[in-house]
């Protein structure tokens, strides 16, 4: 399909009738897997990069650091112990 994937998943999703009627009927059998594995693919890449984003504004927020810091000190702190 593509994506350098070895093997196949079989997955089971609930879809609205009326969108899965239409896709029924615009999408032969044998290319609806490739089809809906280029879509996720596309999706996923856009969630990932807004996760992303959001992850990189908080680690710049000045009160997220400070406590990241805390946490990495009570992490030294136990690892000391051992």
């Amino acid at each position: 399909m593509g994506y350098g994937y070895h093997t196949d998943m079989k997955m089971t999703f609930e879809i609205a009738t009326p969108v899965a009627l239409r896709f029924k009927a615009a999408v032969p059998s044998g290319k609806r897997s490739g089809l809906v594995t280029d879509l996720l693919a596309q999706r996923l890449s856009i969630e990932e990069a807004t996760l992303e984003a959001a992850c990189r504004k908080a680690n710049k927020l000045e009160k997220v650091n400070r406590e990241m810091k805390d946490w990495e000190r009570l992490n030294e702190a136990d690892d000391s112990a051992w």
